[in-house]
C-alpha cells in the first residue's frame, strides 16, 4: 500500500499504529526488521509524511 501511495493521505487512519510497529522494529534485535522500518520510514517521507522521521535511527558518520 505504501509502496504505491503518491502522498501521504493513505495512512493518515493508522499513524498511531504505525508509529508502535516502525518503534518495535527498529528496537528489536531483528536487523531485518530494522532495515525494513528504517525504509519505510524514508518512504513515508518521501510522499510527504514526516512525523514518522523522528523514529529513525541517527547514522554515524
Amino acid at each position: 500500500m505504501i509502496e504505491t501511495a503518491k502522498n501521504a493521505w493513505h495512512i493518515y487512519g493508522y499513524h498511531k499504529e504505525a508509529k508502535i510497529i516502525l518503534s518495535a522494529a527498529i528496537e528489536s534485535s531483528n536487523n531485518q526488521a530494522k532495515q525494513t522500518a528504517v525504509a519505510l520510514i524514508d518512504r513515508l517521507g518521501e510522499i510527504g509524511d514526516w512525523e514518522f522521521r523522528e523514529l529513525r535511527p541517527v547514522e554515524s558518520p
